[in-house]
C-alpha cells in the first residue's frame, strides 16, 4: 500500500496539487512484488560469493518454477514454490539467511510456509481483496511505465 501511496503522492506533486519535500517511502515487509524479490536472491548471493555458479543455477531453476506459478495465477502453488526457493538457497549456501547474509541459522523455513498457507486458507481478508484487486492493477500499470 505504501508504494501505491508514494506513486499517488508523486503524481500529485508533479501536478502541483500538493507541495511537499517528498523523499521516499519506507517499506516494512515489502512483499509487494514477490517475484522481483525471489528473483533477486540468487543474483545477490552470487554477487556476494555466498553461492557458486552451480548453486546459482539450482536456485534460478527453483525461482523460474515459482515465477511460472505466479504468471499463471496459481498463488497457493507459488507460495509452496517460494518455500522451495528458500530451501534450495539454504542448501546451496551453507545455510545463509537470505534476509541477513551475516547469519547462518541452518533452519528449515518450511514451518513458516505451512503457517502462511494455513492462514491463507482460513481467512477471507478484506485487505487481501483490496491489495490483490485495485492496488495490484494500479501497481501493474505503474510497472509498465
Amino acid at each position: 500500500m505504501a508504494t501505491a501511496f508514494g506513486v499517488a503522492l508523486v503524481d500529485a506533486i508533479k501536478n502541483k496539487e500538493i507541495v511537499v519535500n517528498f523523499q521516499g517511502v519506507t517499506l516494512g515487509d515489502s512483499w509487494v512484488d514477490p517475484i522481483s524479490f525471489v528473483n533477486a536472491w540468487p543474483d545477490y548471493l552470487l554477487a556476494t560469493s555466498e553461492i557458486d555458479n552451480v548453486g546459482y543455477s539450482k536456485a534460478m531453476t527453483a525461482v523460474d518454477k515459482c515465477a511460472q506459478a505466479v504468471a499463471q495465477g496459481q498463488w497457493k502453488l507459488a507460495t509452496q514454490l517460494w518455500g522451495d526457493v528458500e530451501n534450495v538457497i539454504t542448501s546451496v549456501s551453507d545455510f545463509v539467511d537470505w534476509y541477513n547474509i551475516l547469519n547462518r541459522n541452518g533452519g528449515d523455513f518450511r514451518t513458516l510456509q505451512e503457517k502462511l498457507l494455513k492462514l491463507e486458507a482460513s481467512l477471507a481478508d478484506p485487505l487481501d481483496t483490496l491489495m490483490n484487486g485495485p492496488i495490484r492493477k494500479s501497481w501493474e500499470l505503474f510497472r509498465r511505465r
